[in-house]
């Protein structure tokens, strides 16, 4: 057995189980679970667990294991990740905290525990407020840590959860620790963040999706998805402007898809010439990389969006 799906399984990862099946052939291992609760992130009182805790705890003989895909965000899973070497595709589901998509923009949900608090006072709901951001910073590190040390060379999809919000110095991190990536899916902490990614992409050379995450927790994140919303409602040709722009040189051959929250674009292999005025007032001719609108439908078997639902595939 090669590949193994968990999908709402109540049921003990018993010795019996684990002792009909050779783990040293497993290649994939994906376990999604509807409900539950993510340790340190959400109120302990939430739903009922359907899938049983005990399949959190991996077997040591993982050997040929390349992809992992699961919706969990807790210190078990982290704990998985750093015993487990060399995958090639990690997939953090961000579906199960998001409301279904018929394709078109969806104002996002705030599935925020902070808001799912009532304090007695301001300094109480600045307290918890404090405590839920340090607590999800410190899960999303650990996690990052296992990443970078024991996958980043091997590492070629990584679809990591909006709730993780990512400062400049862990996109560096990340960035030099995976050179073989070809698809990426992060959130970016602030708005001045995208400068720090354009400058830090050249190091991905083969890279070939990008999906920049509409944030969903972190220090501040109600004021900036609101800014970030803003960023993607602005109107599709000044995005493939600025985009166009942007990619223009030749440090992205094999990049063909940018995602930024639910706005999808399909970037050109070749290019075209534009006339501009330059700060100068003069008129010249520049190069630009070719940038279309598409929609959901046309990114469907892309695996940074084809696996960020909470289907068995």
């Amino acid at each position: 057995m090669k590949h193994i799906s968990f999908h709402n399984l109540f049921a003990m990862a018993s010795p019996e189980i684990h002792g009909i099946m050779n783990h040293s052939v497993l290649e994939s291992f994906t376990m999604l679970n509807s409900f539950g609760t993510d340790d340190q992130t959400t109120p302990q009182s939430a739903l009922a667990t359907f899938l049983d805790s005990s399949w959190a705890r991996p077997p040591e003989d993982l050997a040929r294991l390349k992809s992992i895909r699961h919706d969990k965000l807790n210190k078990k899973f982290a704990g998985h990740l750093a015993k487990v070497r060399g995958l090639e595709k990690i997939y953090l589901v961000n579906a199960r905290h998001l409301p279904p998509s018929n394709g078109h923009h969806q104002p996002q949900s705030d599935p925020s525990p902070i808001s799912e608090i009532t304090p007695t006072s301001n300094q109480s709901n600045e307290t918890t407020s404090f405590t839920r951001v340090a607590a999800n910073n410190s899960l999303r590190d650990l996690c990052l840590d296992s990443i970078i040390s024991n996958h980043g060379a091997t590492l070629k999809h990584l679809l990591l959860s909006d709730r993780w919000p990512l400062p400049n110095k862990l996109v560096a991190r990340l960035f030099n620790a995976c050179p073989n990536i070809t698809q990426l899916g992060i959130a970016l902490e602030s708005k001045d963040s995208f400068d720090g990614m354009r400058m830090l992409l050249p190091f991905l050379k083969k890279i070939r999706a990008v999906r920049i995450l509409t944030p969903t927790a972190g220090l501040e994140f109600h004021e900036y998805a609101k800014r970030f919303e803003c960023l993607v409602t602005t109107a599709d040709d000044e995005h493939e402007e600025h985009i166009g722009r942007e990619l223009a040189g030749h440090d992205f051959p094999h990049l063909r898809y940018v995602g930024m929250g639910w706005k999808i674009w399909e970037i050109g292999r070749g290019f075209y010439e534009k006339k501009v005025v330059n700060e100068h007032g003069e008129e010249e001719t520049v190069l630009r990389r070719k940038a279309k609108r598409i929609g959901r439908d046309a990114v469907k078997d892309v695996e940074i969006w084809k696996m960020d639902s909470m289907e068995v595939i």
